[in-house]
């Protein structure tokens, strides 16, 4: 399942790699973070509480999660 995560507090490539790696260590399938759009979208089953907690355990503000429709 692929999610749009929108990202509260990224504010330069520093922010960009920690979601990132924070993501990645949950062994999800492919994460992409785009700093400009400060998102990431994740191709995961993993549930939103979970995606949320190592986004917030980095030190940044999930506002919200939504499932993306279409091609990753």
């Amino acid at each position: 399942m692929k999610k749009i995560i929108e990202i509260d507090g990224m504010k330069c490539e520093h922010c960009q790699k920690k979601v990132e790696d924070a993501i990645n260590a949950l062994n999800v399938k492919s994460v992409k973070v785009n700093l400009e759009k400060k998102q990431a979208i994740v191709n995961s089953d993993l549930d939103d509480i979970t995606l949320t907690n190592a986004i917030k355990n980095v030190g940044f503000t999930v506002k919200s999660i939504n499932i993306k429709k279409g091609l990753f």
